[in-house]
């Protein structure tokens, strides 16, 4: 199989615009090889996804994107990891999820409440309405409902203020340290590879502190390739084929595979497309030998 794929979408099952079924009819269109949905801390459109990929013959993964405990004296902060090859079912990774959506359910909340007494107008009930369709409420959801109720607010205001460390960050009552989440990932048959890198701390330091982390809680793979040139121009970083490259050095030191993707959303990240990096096919050939 040649051509390119996209290992990083989302769906409306977490924080994306368009179904899983959408998503990939999308990802057919524009001429990619092979996709996974990788949709935030839930596993519940994967069967959707797998089932459009076998009428639309079109090659797809089951995945999930899994946000870890913030821990900023190790350098921890808003680090995701990605689960290949998971799907919904009986197992301890599934059980985690679960217990990560009620606590985001709590948290989505007390962090409308915090907006609230910062004076802004925020009716949760749309809150509510805009996330239909995902298990929790995320901040993309009550992103919408903000901007359309205070006139001049701006994303990047918001996602800072909200942030770890931020004046409007609200903590979660269940998380799952790095450690937590590679060990359920892999009793649970899947794959753990570490998500966008370059986004953890100063580059290149932060992110090669975080990678020594996630190699010592047993990731199997690093997501190098990823649309940073799209997404990242306020945060310093070099164009992301340099990125890329230095992420490939230090995966093959280390021994572990490479992966990609645009880490689609929709209107969210709306300069990001399905296919808008180059992810060669050998990507998924070298992740599908470590099922065996």
């Amino acid at each position: 199989m040649a051509g390119y794929i996209d290992l990083h979408l989302h769906s409306t099952a977490s924080d994306g615009d368009f179904a899983p079924a959408d998503v990939v009819s999308m990802a057919k269109d524009v001429g990619l090889s092979a996709v996974a949905l990788t949709d935030h801390d839930t596993l519940d459109g994967v069967p959707q996804f797998l089932a459009a990929g076998k009428k639309l013959g079109i090659e797809t993964v089951g995945g999930v994107e899994v946000g870890v405990k913030n821990d900023p004296a190790r350098g921890l902060k808003e680090v995701h990891m990605l689960a290949y090859f998971a799907q919904p079912g009986d197992h301890p990774l599934a059980e985690a999820l679960a217990k990560l959506q009620k606590a985001k359910v709590d948290w989505s909340k007390k962090q409308v409440d915090r907006l609230l007494k910062e004076g802004f107008h925020l009716p949760y009930d749309e809150v509510q309405k805009v996330a239909e369709g995902s298990p929790t409420v995320r901040r993309p959801h009550i992103w919408k409902v903000l901007k359309k109720h205070n006139e001049g607010m701006e994303a990047q205001t918001y996602y800072e203020q909200t942030n770890f460390g931020g004046p409007w960050f609200v903590q979660k009552d269940f998380e799952l340290t790095i450690e937590e989440t590679v060990k359920l990932i892999n009793e649970s048959g899947a794959i753990p590879v570490l998500a966008h890198p370059a986004f953890y701390g100063q580059w290149p330091k932060g992110a090669l502190q975080v990678l020594d982390i996630a190699c010592a809680a047993g990731i199997k793979g690093v997501e190098a390739i990823y649309a940073y040139d799209a997404v990242s121009s306020d945060r310093g970083l070099p164009k992301q084929v340099d990125v890329a490259k230095l992420l490939r050095h230090e995966a093959k030191k280390r021994g572990l595979v490479i992966t990609g993707g645009s880490d689609f959303h929709g209107a969210v990240t709306k300069a990001v497309k399905i296919g808008s990096v180059d992810v060669p096919y050998n990507c998924l050939i070298e992740l599908r030998k470590l099922l065996d």
